[in-house]
């Protein structure tokens, strides 16, 4: 599979209800997730580290509708 390929797969992904929905459900996640009610340093760097595993899952359609706009820039310019 080609990078266009890819990012075409990725779009048609991001367009769907289940999407939609597994995208709503983890920023509801992140949103109850809250490091203060760790009571151990354990605690708190278990919810850390989910914090951010909850971040990246939600920030992907971002990354890659980013990644996908530099690749199209750097074939318009080669």
């Amino acid at each position: 599979m080609d990078e266009q390929e890819a990012f075409d797969n990725a779009r048609g992904m991001f367009m769907t209800e289940g999407w939609k929905d597994f995208i709503e459900e983890i920023e509801g996640l992140i949103e109850t997730l809250t490091l203060d009610s760790a009571s151990t340093s354990e605690e708190f760097f278990h919810c850390k580290g989910r914090l951010e595993a909850l971040r990246a899952i939600a920030g992907y359609e971002n990354a890659v509708l980013a990644s996908e706009a530099q690749y199209d820039d750097e074939r318009v310019s080669h």
